[in-house]
């Protein structure tokens, strides 16, 4: 596990998918529900990420449940390069 990034709605690290025997990124998003426009735009991204296939954007794997903090766990294609 490597610690990519974080920012104001969670953090970023890379893991192995053991499963797919690939790595990925996943995204915690904390407490999704404490902040309605939080929750709207996490969603929002989720609805985006599902329908868009490109090769340029990022593909999504899979949106884990939630844990007992009501943390949201996204699986996320990892990019070669930071966006910025």
């Amino acid at each position: 596990q490597k610690l990519l990034g974080s920012g104001s709605y969670g953090v970023v690290a890379a893991f192995q998918d053991v499963e797919q025997d690939c790595a990925v990124a996943i995204k915690r998003v904390r407490r999704v529900f404490d902040n309605f426009l939080m929750l709207r735009r996490t969603l929002r991204e989720i609805r985006l990420m599902r329908n868009f296939h490109h090769p340029n954007l990022m593909k999504l794997h899979e949106v884990l449940p939630l844990d007992s903090a009501a943390d949201l766990y996204i699986s996320l294609e990892l990019m070669d390069c930071d966006p910025d």
